[in-house]
């Protein structure tokens, strides 16, 4: 066989024959490239090596994958750039030179990121893929960070990148309306800042001020728009704005209002999730209600879904009577659970002495939710002193089904659990700890979100 070590034998085409794969799960930071190759025609071809590194033409791993012409390399560094080239070998070890060399960016984990609560002094946490601490981050104002600081957090491609922007809504500042005065904060994918937000309204801002964020692509663009929940301001109450992002600009692009008069004439206060539940491509979104002094039958366990052009598509409300009657409150999250291609919602419950720390799982179905799952945290102490679940969702183990982070409510002492997809039952995947002890120890609330 005529079989010259300097010849080029492999041909490599970039455009059609590399691809990524979002994560490849073979450990909790791990991810994967999948090369493939057009095969050699020498007829005693035996294999071929694939052989990479992280600079180019410096390729410090090189593997044997035998006679394929596809092949994926696992246990890759996530959001890391990769060089590969490709040898073939004859029978009698016969090695060819270097095919042409291609690269690829392994995808980034979705990674858990909370905000802390009252007391935090506008402090976020990010975590690392193995959940030990990652980053600090912290709202870019003072003044509200002095006054309370609470950080809610949402994460969505606002930009339209590939990668998750995170969304700071603020809490109310009692006596200081002007703080937070209806603002909000986006942070970049890298953390770093890239816009305020502000809500269109004046009177709101002055009264209240406080904001409920969700991000959803609800215009089916390929970029989520942000979709901004007000607090309580009984008799004009039950409001929501959507915002579009541009170029550094938040712009107004709508509002929408609740259709129960009587919880906006007593409340009002909205809290938004997104999440496309009907499988259309467009996001809709599910407005979780707060509770009202003195009426627990106002909101009574329910939450309203509002279809992608903002009309009102079902109401859904929590399987327990017991709950409805006493607290009643919803606080929504949105997720593919279950890999079907649709979102699911979880509600997660309010507090509720002895028995809380509860969630429920429902199915979307033409004009109706339908009941799939209960899940509870697994902590007794802090379901029968609190027990309020606040959800988010995000495929957190590249398995393609998202699983459920749980934040906990005053007295969760900073922990988050997170429950796996809906393949295990919800089964129990990880507890999750703010890196802060004196914050843990006075207050620790979370406000979970999953980013990538």
């Amino acid at each position: 066989m005529n079989f010259p070590r300097k010849r080029q034998l492999l041909t490599f085409c970039f455009s059609a024959s590399l691809f990524l794969l979002a994560f490849f799960p073979t450990g909790a930071a791990a991810s994967a490239l999948t090369l493939a190759w057009d095969p050699n025609t020498e007829d005693d071809l035996a294999g071929y090596k694939v052989s990479y590194g992280l600079e180019s033409g410096n390729y410090d791993s090189v593997i044997d994958v035998g006679n394929v012409t596809q092949y994926t390399v696992t246990d890759l560094e996530p959001e890391t750039r990769y060089y590969f080239a490709v040898t073939a070998y004859d029978t009698s070890l016969n090695e060819s030179d270097f095919s042409e060399e291609v690269s690829g960016v392994t995808d980034p984990l979705n990674l858990v990121i909370t905000g802390l609560g009252e007391m935090s002094v506008g402090y976020m946490e990010a975590f690392a893929p193995d959940y030990s601490h990652g980053n600090w981050l912290r709202v870019d104002w003072w003044d509200y960070n002095s006054a309370n600081g609470e950080a809610r957090l949402v994460t969505g491609d606002i930009d339209g990148d590939g990668k998750h922007e995170v969304v700071i809504g603020l809490a109310p500042v009692p006596g200081e309306p002007s703080v937070p005065g209806g603002y909000f904060q986006v942070l970049d994918d890298d953390y770093t800042h890239l816009a305020w937000g502000r809500v269109n309204w004046s009177g709101y801002n002055n009264a209240n001020g406080e904001s409920w964020p969700a991000c959803g692509d609800v215009d089916g663009d390929g970029k989520d728009e942000i979709i901004i929940g007000l607090g309580p301001y009984p008799a004009e109450g039950g409001w929501l704005e959507v915002f579009d992002y541009d170029a550094g600009n938040l712009a107004h692009k709508a509002w929408i209002r609740i259709t129960w008069d009587l919880y906006n004439s007593q409340s009002g206060e909205t809290r938004p999730a997104c999440g496309d539940i009907d499988g259309d491509g467009r996001d809709e979104i599910v407005v979780g209600l707060a509770p009202v002094s003195g009426n627990p039958s106002l909101p009574g366990g329910w939450f309203q879904i509002l279809d992608d052009d903002y009309t009102h598509l079902a109401w859904g409300r929590i399987k327990w009577t017991g709950y409805n009657s006493a607290n009643g409150e919803t606080w929504p999250a949105c997720g593919d659970v279950d890999g079907d291609g649709e979102d699911e919602i979880i509600i997660g419950l309010g507090s509720h002495p002895s028995s809380g720390g509860w969630l429920e799982v429902f199915d979307y179905i033409p004009g109706d939710v339908a009941h799939t799952a209960w899940k509870r945290v697994n902590w007794g102490g802090y379901n029968s002193q609190n027990g309020e679940a606040r959800p988010r969702c995000g495929d957190i183990d590249g398995d393609g089904k998202d699983e459920i982070v749980v934040g906990l409510g005053q007295g969760g002492k900073g922990w988050m659990e997170i429950f796996d997809d809906s393949s295990t039952g919800f089964g129990h995947l990880n507890w999750v700890l703010v890196e802060w002890k004196d914050y843990c120890i006075a207050n620790g609330e979370t406000w979970p979100a999953v980013r990538k």
